[in-house]
């Protein structure tokens, strides 16, 4: 999962319904040797995410470096920042290797994210195909997944 995923995780306001809250959740989520594989992203993906929502930010108080030297900075498993008062459970599961920092990843595909695939298929608009590998783009076109209109069947 990438980081953005990990930070949803890590998002309390999943767990107010659990009598154990967010420690829970957890135990449930890592009870059979569990790992999450986490795949890293650019800072300013990061500060991207971030900023889209910030009332509903598991990181409220994190994230928009301002740093000039951090231009081209990798978030990831290690050096990424959750609430302080989750730190401690946080670094019990990296620690422990129930979190895993994917490495040698390939950075060329770092700025595409599934959620602004799926809001280009949704609104008709092209060059989501080439985010995704062909044989998923072929699929999704076939089969009308995700909301997908054929152009040429729509307006015959």
């Amino acid at each position: 999962m990438g980081i953005n995923n990990l930070l949803e995780v890590f998002n309390e306001r999943y767990y107010e319904n659990l009598d154990g809250g967010i420690l829970e959740s957890m135990g449930r989520l890592f009870r059979n040797l569990v790992k999450l594989y986490i795949y890293p992203m650019r800072i300013n993906a990061y500060d991207r995410y971030c900023s889209q929502n910030p009332s509903e930010s598991p990181t409220t108080a994190l994230g928009k470096s301002e740093h000039p030297l951090a231009v081209d900075v990798w978030i990831n498993a290690i050096n990424l920042q959750v609430e302080l008062h989750l730190r401690n459970l946080y670094a019990h599961l990296l620690e422990n290797g129930s979190l895993v920092p994917l490495v040698g990843t390939n950075p060329s595909v770092m700025d595409i994210f599934s959620r602004d695939v799926l809001a280009k298929i949704q609104r008709g608009e092209s060059g989501w195909d080439v985010m995704v590998p062909d044989k998923v783009a072929a699929i999704i076109k076939e089969r009308g997944l995700f909301g997908f209109k054929n152009p040429s069947l729509t307006n015959a």
